[in-house]
């Protein structure tokens, strides 16, 4: 019983560390999430083009990564311009 017990106790710890560290991984600097909430310097979850204008490959690249063209990223711009950024051979995101 107690082998049965010590068996879910560790089991129940290592997802836990895992959970941890997933999290961590996703809010850490260098993750694009982290990345675009670091740019979007008033919170209100889009970069504009003053935002963006603060790093230069952010801001050439801004035209293009504005996909419906209205003026601001959204996460998902942001991301996808990410994705092709390190697709394109890029080590890691420039952003």
């Amino acid at each position: 019983m107690k082998n049965a017990q010590h068996v879910i106790v560790t089991i129940c710890l290592g997802l836990l560390l895992l959970l941890g560290l997933l999290l961590l991984t996703a809010c850490s600097p260098g993750s694009a999430d982290y990345t675009f909430k670091s740019f979007d310097q008033n919170k209100d979850g889009l970069i504009s083009s003053a935002e963006a204008s603060k790093n230069q490959q952010l801001a050439q690249g801004f035209p293009v990564a504005d996909r419906n063209n209205d003026g601001v990223l959204d996460k998902e711009e942001f991301l996808s311009a990410v994705d092709q950024d390190q697709a394109e051979g890029s080590s890691g995101s420039s952003y």
